[in-house]
């Protein structure tokens, strides 16, 4: 699935760059954008104060990488496509998790190693641009594919260190959309900084799979799928070219 995205977006902005590459430099319609963003999770995968809740993700912000960019059908409007792909932590200042694991195979102490969730979005968008000499001011609508993958958790429990339970990273997607505005200031005739921020919703749907779960108690946290809404405020600086 990814490949193809890839691909298709390839083709998109090739096709764009050799229409608009016979048209002198004041006309030019194309920019890419090369961006490093943080993005900052809403929402109940942030919450991390009840074990069993199976709402409750655990998650905080982490770094990720973003590539925009948009073809200018008039002086005003645009359409292009953002590709994202980064990481969120993992959130469990007083080791919930541990203690929930410690209760639920009641075991004197675990081991407990944690990753982190994956992120994944191509959103195709619409852009609406005010041109102000070297400075364009950009807003934008986002609609299209988002993908979570969850953390690999692995629990050592004291008497079955050889065996540990595994909750496996497990991925998935569903519909994602949002908004954001941003700038484009150029340094030179094809070369530009940006500075953007978006605000995106998304909610992908996760199976979740187990490795050797044997003998919990009622009181384990048993997640077979996590499917809730997932709000992220991104922050992104980077470079813009335009041709």
């Amino acid at each position: 699935m990814k490949n193809k995205i890839f691909v298709c977006l390839t083709v998109f902005f090739s096709a764009a760059i050799i229409k608009t590459s016979a048209q002198d430099a004041d006309s030019s319609k194309l920019f890419i954008g090369v961006h490093g963003s943080y993005a900052i999770p809403f929402g109940a995968i942030t919450e991390h104060e009840d074990y069993l809740d199976l709402n409750s993700g655990f998650a905080k912000g982490g770094g990720a990488f973003m590539l925009d960019g948009g073809y200018f059908i008039s002086k005003n409007i645009g359409i292009g496509a953002v590709l994202s792909m980064g990481s969120y932590g993992y959130n469990d200042p007083d080791t919930i998790l541990s203690k929930g694991y410690v209760e639920a195979f009641a075991v004197g102490e675990v081991t407990m190693t944690v990753g982190h969730y994956k992120t994944f979005n191509f959103l195709p968008a619409l852009y609406y641009t005010v041109p102000m000499n070297k400075l364009n001011v950009d807003f934008r609508l986002m609609a299209g594919y988002s993908g979570l993958t969850t953390p690999e958790i692995k629990v050592q429990l004291e008497h079955n260190a050889e065996q540990p339970l595994i909750q496996k990273a497990s991925s998935g997607g569903g519909l994602g959309f949002g908004a954001g505005a941003g700038m484009r200031y150029a340094f030179s005739k094809h070369v530009g900084l940006a500075l953007r921020i978006d605000y995106l919703h998304s909610k992908p749907k996760v199976a979740i799979t187990y490795t050797n779960l044997n003998n919990p108690t009622d009181k384990f946290r048993l997640m077979k799928e996590y499917n809730v809404g997932i709000g992220s405020l991104n922050t992104s600086l980077g470079l813009a070219f335009t041709f």
